[in-house]
């Protein structure tokens, strides 16, 4: 029984990875090709998609995606994209511990539904949801984004405060969904990074990464010129995509790391 139950998940497993490749280039494939959205690339790198929808009424929901997810870690990074997302929420250039989603609460959003994040093999990708008729809303967005961009603090209270989290995480995950998952992938991506680098981490990572460690991780892969910032909603597109410009242009332009480069080719280091 138990072996038809792993052989059952290990089907439905293949099954959902296949269908969110599938699906993947069929979005990308759709925003492409819509003529409504205005798209464009900032003097740093990093690239905007904006689209006007009046449905739901009154919201605005803005996505921050990094390209990089878990599959860029060296052996002791392991972990550690995961890691940072949690810490994004833990301290900033603008916003100090708890003041982020203090603030989105105050205007009625809550952490979860509308803030939330979350770390994949090949993307991190940050959500905000506000309301539409808040024009503060919006800008203190633009400024949360760039400090997920370009300003977390790394803050060593918190840092230590968050990996008792972060372990709890992987504790929930030790599930035998968890565990046939682990076996599986081996299978599924022979001789890949992909067998060996699930987003949720080395538990002995997490512990011990020394805070150097996780910022180098910081400074290294989040480059405006791997970020796309996606804003959908009730909006007038082109004040909006002057804002963008406006508060994310000084974004500092990265310069040539090879190791990166190695890696997003394919590459070990």
């Amino acid at each position: 029984m138990k072996k038809k139950i792993v052989f059952l998940f290990s089907i439905i497993v293949f099954s959902f990875i296949l269908s969110c490749v599938s699906s993947g280039k069929t979005s990308t494939n759709l925003l492409e090709n819509n003529p409504e959205m205005r798209t464009g690339v900032l003097g740093n790198g990093l690239s905007y998609y904006i689209l006007h929808n009046k449905y739901p009424e009154n919201r605005i929901y803005l996505r921050l995606v990094i390209k990089i997810g878990s599959i860029v870690e060296a052996n002791n990074e392991r972990g550690l994209a995961h890691f940072v997302e949690h810490l994004a929420f833990n301290g900033s250039e603008n916003f100090t511990e708890n003041e982020l989603i203090s603030y989105f609460e105050s205007i009625g959003m809550g952490f979860g539904p509308e803030i939330n994040a979350y770390t994949s093999f090949d993307e991190t990708i940050y959500m905000l949801e506000i309301p539409a008729d808040n024009q503060e809303a919006l800008a203190k967005s633009l400024t949360v984004i760039s400090d997920w961009a370009n300003g977390l603090t790394f803050d060593p209270v918190e840092i230590e405060k968050e990996r008792g989290v972060v372990l709890e995480e992987w504790r929930l995950y030790r599930g035998v969904g968890g565990r046939a998952f682990d076996a599986l992938m081996p299978f599924l991506f022979p001789f890949s990074r992909y067998a060996n680098r699930m987003p949720i981490g080395r538990p002995e990572v997490i512990q011990n990464a020394p805070r150097e460690r996780i910022v180098n991780f910081y400074n290294k892969w989040y480059r405006p010129e791997l970020m796309s910032l996606v804003i959908v909603g009730d909006m007038d597109s082109v004040s909006v995509e002057r804002m963008i410009i406006e508060r994310l242009s000084s974004l500092p332009k990265s310069s040539e790391d090879q190791d990166a480069l190695n890696i997003m080719s394919g590459q070990e280091i």
